[in-house]
């Protein structure tokens, strides 16, 4: 078993609302056994970087180690970056999952976690039992 996990910054918020939806089964696959290692193991320590991780190795979209293309790379890294300034802490930080998920359950509720997924394509999955006056863009 892996004893830290790579996690890219905006993963932190699907990783809370994960329902078993992805782009294909491997990757399903290897979500889900990221969010039940994190589960199993709270102390488990996960360094947070704005680059492809644990969970992108079975993307589609992740092509040698970039989000396909220039222009998705730059906004998916944009969109990590976000969430690192509104966490507080810089890039390659290393927590354990209890104390991130603590820092994220603080800094990131619903609605801001709304905003910085605006065109993520999962969107209307994570947020479908949010309050009704945050609509869909």
């Amino acid at each position: 078993m892996k004893r830290k996990l790579i996690i890219r910054a905006h993963h932190l918020m699907c990783i809370q609302r994960f329902e078993g939806y992805g782009y294909t089964e491997e990757f399903v696959e290897n979500m889900q056994y990221i969010v039940d290692m994190i589960n199993k193991n709270p102390d488990i320590q996960i360094t947070i970087v704005t680059e492809c991780d644990d969970i992108c190795t079975f993307c589609p979209s992740n092509i040698n180690g970039k989000c396909r293309g220039d222009l998705l790379d730059n906004h998916i890294t944009y969109m990590d970056q976000q969430v690192l300034d509104k966490l507080k802490i810089p890039e390659n930080t290393t927590l354990n999952a209890n104390e991130i998920f603590q820092i994220t359950g603080k800094y990131l509720p619903d609605s801001v976690a709304f905003e910085i997924c605006d065109e993520c394509i999962w969107k209307h999955i994570c947020f479908k039992n949010i309050s009704t006056h945050m609509q869909y863009k």
